[in-house]
């Protein structure tokens, strides 16, 4: 499992313990397990990692620490941008893989934003993570007001999502020396990320696919927009639920997984 922008994989101790059946914490039981990290470079992951630049580098460094043989891959936001180039390069090592809520670069990412669109704030993130330096300097000691946004517009319901303990976390980690920098690197690699994924556009994924939206995510309709990019894609819609599905609806999440 691997998460998305802002995500620590520490927090997603919900989905960790519904897919393991259990409520204890522990991860491992009815044959299910689940394994997570926090993406190279984002999180609680070692900030000062070469950071790779582009996507078909993601998919192998994000996903050889913890993808094992036949596993499943979950991933949410950013964690699909990894996923996608992975499930290409090693479709062979998976049983499935599962894209949550993502627009993905060159695949459904829409390469424009348009501000007469009343939604393009749901987007103005790519454009400012883009820029070099800016963001480093604007949020150095402001990091809890962009997670405190983020969570409270990206979500259905943040309060019974996000307890003060959480965003303390967040804010620790992304308020690390590197930090944010390494977060912002995979929005500064979003133009290499298009192009290598336009060639991979062309092949489809013989795995099975799920996509799965939030009703009030960033991506309700990625199930359609993956459909053709694949000869084994399912998916839908998961109600009550913005763009932190592990987060908001674990149990629903759970319900959905092959």
């Amino acid at each position: 499992m691997a998460g998305g922008w802002l995500a620590v994989f520490e927090r997603a101790q919900p989905i960790v313990d519904r897919l393991a059946g259990m409520s204890d914490g522990e991860t491992h039981q009815r044959g299910r397990a689940c394994l997570g990290d926090d993406l190279v470079a984002q999180g609680r992951a070692d900030v000062a990692a070469q950071f790779p630049r582009q996507g078909i580098e993601l998919g192998a460094v994000g996903g050889a620490g913890f993808i094992r043989d036949r596993d499943e891959a979950l991933d949410q936001d950013i964690g699909s941008w990894v996923a996608y180039p992975y499930a290409h390069a090693y479709e062979d090592e998976l049983a499935g893989v599962v894209f949550l809520d993502a627009n993905i670069p060159g695949v459904t990412l829409q390469p424009v934003i348009r501000l007469a669109d009343p939604d393009y704030w749901r987007g103005f993130h790519f454009l400012f993570n883009m820029i070099e330096d800016l963001p480093e300097a604007l949020l150095a000691g402001r990091e809890r007001i962009l997670i405190e946004w983020f969570f409270n517009h990206k979500t259905a319901n943040a309060m019974a999502t996000f307890d003060a303990a959480d965003i303390d976390e967040y804010e620790r980690v992304y308020s690390r020396l590197g930090g944010m920098r390494g977060m912002l690197g995979y929005y500064r690699a979003v133009m290499q990320d298009m192009k290598q994924n336009e060639i991979l556009f062309s092949r489809k994924l013989d795995l099975a696919v799920l996509a799965l939206g939030g009703d009030q995510g960033s991506a309700p309709d990625i199930f359609s927009a993956m459909q053709p990019l694949g000869t084994n894609v399912r998916g839908g819609v998961v109600e009550k639920s913005g763009h932190y599905i592990p987060e908001e609806q674990p149990h629903r999440l759970a319900e959905m997984l092959p």
